[in-house]
């Protein structure tokens, strides 16, 4: 056990950290990767595929899109819609192509190799393009965002955007009365156009998408629990919802904002256990994702069995409230069971860490009161472990060894309730 002041550990509740060890002997420059294969030929008979798009698939893109698949063949020259495009000798092919002003498009594929030919028409559905109505008031009542079924804390922001007529005033207008007007969102207006990084080429188009934001109040009936698998749908009954008006001159259109919101008091929240396969069929990947925006990209893993607070949803994404500046949205699907009522949010204290070199590894192990969310970050030489809903209480590390692999580890609190510890590595 060596003193180490300030620079202390923490880490995950029962979770093992491991890395791989190297001797000190052994460490010396990384060897340089080396270069891929070459592809090899490939010339079987000639058989136009393709593997994406799928036929018809909705793109979300709207200028252009990729297409890829095979010719069965690297002997074989390829067009789409006219344009060549390169085969690898394997037969593989992938083109980048512009999309019609339309709904569908048809993507003709011709490859030819020697005296033999394939063709294929390839058709893909596009989103409709907004066209502007030709009057001085409208609303494009599709583009109103947020929709659906929202569980909030009271007065937390949310957010409100709507396509509406240029030069237009654009306000919401809650139950209670109060007004919070929309601005023009000038920078959709003006903006780069595809693939443009040069300041002098912006594009600059009429100001047609409004953006602001209102306190989240009771909208509409109130809704069942946060955790509710069963959520009633958004009808046309107006009562009780906000309203969206806008104005151009004497003329004025209202429209029911579609959204039903629930309030959430934090005091309260349900406490639950996060798994990703809770009716426990066997197809269990073992950690549940979240994204730091509903239906997001992926950023955390918690492993199953964690346990967090909700204190917000969107539609079936509930939101984990991980710190008291740190939040993580996951499927409702993954909530595997609800603690009862009472249950403290998850928290605990970080007293120890101890480090065991083994032969091909060197595992860290933390020791604390309780279990609580953590997520792990790596570069080539460092391994840095956050724990949410954690305070320090560290002035040692157990080190356990001579293995040369950890060469320093560190603490820090960089807020009041979430803790990191740093393992810096002498080899990546």
């Amino acid at each position: 056990m060596r003193p180490r002041h300030g620079t202390a550990l923490l880490a995950a509740l029962c979770a093992v950290i491991v890395a791989p060890s190297a001797g000190f002997g052994q460490l010396g420059p990384t060897p340089q990767a080396p270069p891929l294969p070459a592809i090899p030929l490939v010339d079987g008979p000639l058989a136009v595929t393709v593997v994406y798009p799928p036929a018809g698939q909705t793109l979300t893109a709207r200028d252009s899109s990729f297409l890829f698949g095979s010719v069965g063949t690297g002997r074989a020259s390829l067009t789409v819609n006219g344009v060549p495009v390169e085969v690898a000798p394997d037969g593989a092919f992938l083109a980048w192509l512009p999309l019609p002003d339309d709904t569908a498009a048809v993507f003709h594929i011709v490859a030819i190799a020697g005296a033999d030919s394939a063709s294929l028409d390839w058709r893909v559905r596009l989103p409709p393009r907004f066209v502007p109505p030709e009057r001085p008031l409208w609303v494009d009542a599709r583009s109103l965002r947020p929709r659906g079924l929202i569980w909030a804390v009271a007065g937390e922001p949310l957010r409100v955007s709507v396509r509406a007529a240029p030069g237009a005033s654009v306000a919401v207008r809650l139950p209670d009365g109060r007004v919070f007007p929309l601005a023009p969102d000038t920078a959709w207006a003006v903006r780069y156009g595809p693939f443009e990084r040069r300041p002098d080429r912006l594009t600059s188009v009429p100001v047609m998408r409004f953006v602001g934001a209102v306190p989240a109040v009771q909208l509409g009936a109130p809704l069942p629990p946060l955790t509710s698998p069963a959520a009633p749908a958004v009808t046309l009954d107006t009562l009780g919802l906000a309203a969206l008006v806008v104005a151009v001159g004497a003329d004025t259109e209202i429209t029911a904002l579609p959204l039903r919101v629930s309030l959430v008091d934090p005091a309260t929240s349900p406490e639950v256990v996060l798994d990703d396969d809770p009716a426990h069929t066997d197809t269990t990947r073992g950690v549940v994702v979240g994204s730091p925006t509903p239906w997001g990209t992926y950023h955390w893993f918690f492993l199953d069995g964690t346990p967090v607070r909700l204190d917000g949803r969107v539609g079936d994404q509930v939101r984990v409230r991980l710190s008291a500046e740190s939040v993580a949205w996951v499927s409702l699907a993954d909530v595997a069971g609800i603690l009862p009522a009472g249950t403290p949010p998850p928290a605990t204290t970080v007293r120890l860490v101890r480090l065991t070199p083994r032969d091909s590894s060197v595992e860290a192990r933390f020791s604390l009161r309780s279990r609580v969310p953590f997520r792990v970050d790596e570069d080539d030489r460092s391994v840095t472990v956050r724990l949410y809903g954690a305070a320090s209480d560290l002035d040692f590390v157990q080190y356990g060894g001579t293995d040369s692999l950890v060469r320093r580890v560190s603490w820090a609190q960089p807020t009041s309730d979430e803790c990191t510890v740093t393992f810096e590595l002498s080899a990546p």
